[in-house]
């Protein structure tokens, strides 16, 4: 058994023997791999999923997961916070790669990357429902959760309580979502509830990360609202209006995201309202904005066309 000749709080020795002999069988290739599956589990990387899965495969499914999915990194980003748990980096016997990785999130618990693909793949599958789904979710699940461990960045329990959180958030999430979806909501409510749940989560941020969750909380959630009372698009149906539809709403995702960038460089904003509009920015073009712009190029349909 591993022993420490400095102390550790309550509750972490157990913790830092199960990394140093997790990195015990260290090697090259072993550092390469953790390092790509820690990679697949960047938020940025969901982020740019979720969209072209609202754009292209399909509308119910895609905001469903987007919304559960920024509502759980936003809570994960006030969790941390709140915690405080400071991460095993410069531990003494303990290695740490890949610091790029943790962004401006100091603290550790829970982990965002764990919280984040369980969710993301609870969420699929519970759409889907297929085996083979589930079974590459529960070992990429699993697996990246390990490269946290192993790069030396997140002590086990931050994994095992992220894991539990993104189960618990996907099953509740899904819940509320399929209430919502059989409803027939005011829309005097559902414009109250994406205004105020995204501002009401902003007052507890104190990370340019979770603030920027919030915007796009925000943006994407009055962006939905909008697009069912005004616009009313359908999705197309073949490939080539798929494959137009992610193309282009990807391209103007990222025009917004560097048009905001050239505003926020010339106008006297904090850096966290700059980041607030910005996301808001990229959120409101992905539920509004492009659903338009799509129904106008003959992408998408009007609702009135498919019930004619």
């Amino acid at each position: 058994m591993v022993q420490t000749n400095f102390p550790l709080p309550y509750g972490f020795a157990w913790q830092y023997r199960w990394i140093v002999a997790i990195q015990s069988h260290a090697s090259p290739h072993l550092d390469s791999l953790a390092r790509m599956l820690s990679w697949l589990g960047l938020e940025p990387f969901y982020l740019l999923l979720l969209p072209v899965l609202y754009w292209s495969v399909n509308r119910k499914l895609g905001m469903r997961m987007a919304y559960v999915f920024v509502l759980g990194m936003a809570v994960n980003s006030w969790l941390k916070t709140s915690f405080g748990w400071v991460r095993p980096i410069g531990v003494p016997g303990i290695r740490s790669g890949y610091t790029s990785s943790i962004g401006d999130a100091i603290y550790s618990m829970p982990s965002g990357h764990a919280q984040g693909t369980m969710m993301f793949w609870t969420l699929l599958g519970r759409w889907f429902k297929r085996k083979v789904l589930w079974a590459i979710g529960i070992l990429l699940v699993a697996l990246i959760g390990w490269s946290r461990v192993y790069l030396g960045l997140h002590w086990p329990l931050d994994v095992i309580v992220g894991w539990a959180f993104g189960f618990f958030l996907a099953y509740v999430g899904w819940s509320i979502g399929t209430w919502w979806s059989y409803r027939e909501v005011p829309f005097s409510w559902k414009w109250t509830a994406a205004v105020v749940l995204p501002l009401v989560l902003l007052s507890f941020q104190q990370t340019a990360s979770g603030q920027q969750y919030c915007g796009f909380l925000l943006g994407m959630g009055v962006g939905a609202v909008l697009e069912e009372r005004f616009v009313g698009s359908v999705s197309g149906k073949s490939v080539w209006q798929r494959v137009a539809a992610s193309i282009i709403g990807m391209a103007g995702l990222i025009g917004v995201q560097w048009g905001m960038k050239s505003v926020i460089a010339h106008v006297a904003w904090s850096t966290g309202v700059g980041l607030v509009a910005q996301t808001t920015a990229m959120g409101l073009f992905a539920t509004f904005v492009a659903p338009l712009l799509f129904q106008l190029a003959g992408i998408y349909a009007s609702r009135n066309q498919t019930t004619a």
